[in-house]
């Protein structure tokens, strides 16, 4: 599908895969993987090679290049399985609430080295309570002064720990949507770290908590937004989530392929089964199908026609995820009884398809998202009955 993608786009492409074959970055991911934690020579050797801060423009240390752009490096990195993508998605939510809702001197103090890939970003959303039950979130603020004074906790963020710069979001006093976000540095007296929080599927990652007691910043450092806003520019985010969950899909597909024409059935391949077949064939009409939205919705982005990039965006999160599981899943099956085998790898892909399904929030939760662009308001939202 290279129509997705201009000359320079298709070098961007290659460039990113031949960074991911490179000897430097084999020792680094066996050196990370060794490590443990969050991968820090994969994700030195990103930014050195420009990959981090794709969309971001130049005067803030970024790259000033396309959604896309920043898509297709996203993608060869999951279809190389490289440790450092899960920190990059999360240092991007990090880094796109500095953007779209930092003043001047927030970007410049957070969002250069951020984008530059020097510092480590961390956005935090996810409640205890639920990352979007916003009505009874733990976390609040009150002002005194000339800075703000945070309380609470949140749950499952990536790049909890590492992150230089965390980005902690929240919501007015009775509010009942994220309408603001607070920076604060790492090592600011009153934040605290969880540690690692335990996975499904080990990986080398920074997952956890971060809790905050009587954290004070100065008053520049809370940032708010509009919901139309926060609607719009966190659509990127779920497209980004809906492509790595697909390049998953396409990595299991790949494996059950190759395990059907190799595994014979009475001297034929297995998939020369009509039933097989058409399995695979399936597997494959959906995700390219996945693909072809996804990139669409980036493309929209870049255009300018915002409205219709978000929704898009959202059906792209919900419905990707979805099909990815029961690729992942149809994957598995046929590895016959190999495939509950940790060591086929599918059985793996399975697992980690479910946590992007969950991942920001599920599928349900975004149908309500999408239902407001067709006129229907959500009963739940606001806490209604």
């Amino acid at each position: 599908m290279s129509y997705f993608m201009t000359d320079e786009q298709e070098l961007l492409k290659q460039a990113v895969a031949d960074l991911c074959m490179s000897p430097a970055a084999q020792a680094a991911i066996e050196a990370d993987r060794a490590k443990g934690g969050f991968p820090r020579q994969c994700w030195d050797l990103l930014a050195e090679n420009g990959f981090i801060g794709m969309s971001i423009p130049e005067e803030y240390g970024g790259q000033g290049q396309t959604v896309v752009s920043e898509l297709i490096v996203s993608e060869v990195l999951g279809d190389f399985g490289y440790p450092a993508l899960e920190a990059l998605a999360g240092h991007e939510l990090g880094c796109a609430v500095l953007y779209y809702w930092g003043t001047e001197e927030i970007k410049q103090k957070f969002l250069v080295p951020c984008a530059q890939g020097t510092k480590v970003c961390c956005g935090a959303a996810t409640d205890p309570s639920g990352s979007f039950n916003m009505t009874e979130w733990g976390i609040s603020y009150r002002i005194e002064g000339d800075e703000v004074v945070i309380n609470g906790q949140k749950v499952v963020c990536t790049n909890a720990d590492t992150a230089d710069v965390k980005v902690i979001f929240g919501k007015e006093p009775n509010g009942n949507t994220q309408s603001c976000a607070f920076v604060v540095e790492k090592g600011t007296p009153g934040l605290g770290s969880g540690g690692q929080e335990q996975r499904l599927i080990p990986g080398t990652d920074d997952w956890g908590s971060i809790f905050l007691d009587d954290v004070r910043i100065p008053k520049s450092q809370m940032l708010t937004g509009s919901p139309a806003s926060v609607n719009l520019w966190t659509a990127l985010g779920f497209n980004n989530g809906a492509l790595m969950t697909m390049t998953i899909g396409r990595t299991a597909m790949n494996l059950a392929l190759k395990y059907t024409t190799d595994r014979t059935n009475s001297g034929r391949p297995l998939n020369q089964l009509q039933k097989v077949a058409h399995r695979l064939v399936d597997m494959g009409m959906v995700i390219d199908i996945c693909r072809a939205s996804i990139y669409t919705a980036g493309r929209l982005w870049d255009e300018g026609r915002y409205e219709e990039s978000a929704k898009l965006s959202f059906m792209n999160k919900a419905y990707t995820t979805e099909q990815m599981c029961k690729v992942c899943h149809d994957a598995v099956v046929l590895h016959g009884a190999v495939g509950y085998n940790p060591a086929t790898v599918v059985p793996v892909l399975n697992a980690m398809c479910v946590s992007t399904e969950i991942a920001e929030c599920p599928p349900d939760i975004l149908r309500d998202m999408i239902a407001q662009f067709y006129g229907i308001e959500p009963v739940w939202k606001a806490g209604r009955p």
